[in-house]
């Protein structure tokens, strides 16, 4: 069902056609509210700084043609305003968006923060497989794959296991003998895990800076490149 929105004002058109999308509703002038030849359901918003007496009229006009009819201002109505729009059946009064935000941005930034805050979202992201690594990547240990901006890379099960390793012991040095128990049973020739995590670093696209190699031996994995820059040239220190 679209949404009829009526009003003169040109910058509300275009934020409610912006909120509303313009596929599900149609602007029209202030003054064609209730006088349109289709009458009878539908919704319409008269939207407006403040009514005057013609918005009134156009207002319980629209009501009686069976239209669902909302008052959108920018001003606070008075107390006497606010019966009588109830009295002619407007369902609701509503703030002007921007309006809206305006004034809470006014209180304190915190409210304005709650007003914009996605309800859920975190949430949502607590119960989702992906895992972030870095650098603007994304790993899915159970699809076996990399994500970032709108490339996808595909891991081997191997590589996988390599990668959920290194996020699970994020920050500690890990030997080359260490992997190989873990992830081979020992089975491995120590080059052999060199070239597995050198093409599995190759798929990290940016991610790939994040895991380093270790002069005394082994490898190690930080989130932050900041983090493993620092630990890098810590290591390096003390060698000299």
């Amino acid at each position: 069902m679209t949404i009829a929105i009526y009003t003169d004002d040109s910058d509300m058109a275009h934020v409610l056609s912006y909120f509303f999308n313009e596929t599900v509703c149609s602007v029209h002038a202030r003054s064609e509210l209730g006088g349109l030849p289709e009458s009878g359901g539908g919704q319409a918003i008269l939207a407006v700084g403040s009514p005057d007496e013609k918005d009134w009229f156009r207002l319980k006009r629209s009501v009686k043609q069976g239209t669902t009819t909302y008052l959108m201002i920018r001003e606070p109505m008075t107390p006497l305003e606010t019966v009588y729009a109830k009295e002619i059946g407007v369902r609701e009064i509503l703030m002007d968006p921007v309006a809206r935000l305006r004034s809470k941005a006014a209180e304190t930034p915190d409210k304005l923060i709650s007003v914009l805050v996605c309800p859920g979202l975190y949430e949502t992201a607590a119960g989702s497989e992906l895992v972030y690594i870095g650098e603007g990547t994304y790993f899915h240990p159970k699809q076996f794959c990399i994500k970032y901006g709108s490339t996808r890379i595909e891991l081997s099960e191997k590589e996988a296991a390599l990668l959920s390793f290194f996020v699970e012991n994020e920050g500690i040095v890990v030997t080359k003998h260490t992997i190989a128990e873990k992830l081979w049973g020992g089975y491995i020739q120590p080059d052999g895990i060199s070239k597995v995590i050198a093409r599995m670093k190759n798929k990290l696209g940016p991610a790939r800076v994040l895991i380093s190699s270790r002069q005394l031996g082994g490898f190690m994995y930080v989130k932050e490149r900041e983090a493993a820059e620092y630990a890098v040239n810590a290591v390096t220190r003390r060698l000299k």
